[in-house]
């Protein structure tokens, strides 16, 4: 979700890991990108790492707390500011 919610910022940096990690020599950057956000779920799949929050035991319920808690120093390295708002997006569409 979070190479989802970053590819516009990050896309030229994403795309220049895929190129060195993947291999690849075609491709736009978008292509590029997509193809490293790709083979990342499929890794995350392979691993069994959960792709849902509901498999971690969260409930829609704790989605609140969920949003407050990730305003602090966490979210400084991302790429691009989140406001809460999206950031509530996202998790409800990971449950």
């Amino acid at each position: 979700a979070a190479l989802e919610a970053n590819r516009e910022t990050s896309q030229a940096d994403l795309a220049r890991l895929a190129r060195y990690a993947l291999n690849l020599t075609e491709g736009d950057d978008r292509a590029a990108a997509q193809a490293l956000i790709d083979r990342v779920g499929e890794l995350c799949r392979t691993l069994k790492v959960p792709s849902r929050l509901t498999e971690l035991g969260v409930t829609r319920e704790q989605l609140p707390a969920l949003v407050a808690g990730s305003q602090g120093n966490s979210m400084n390295g991302n790429p691009r500011v989140i406001s809460t708002d999206e950031l509530a997006l996202i998790l409800e569409r990971m449950l």
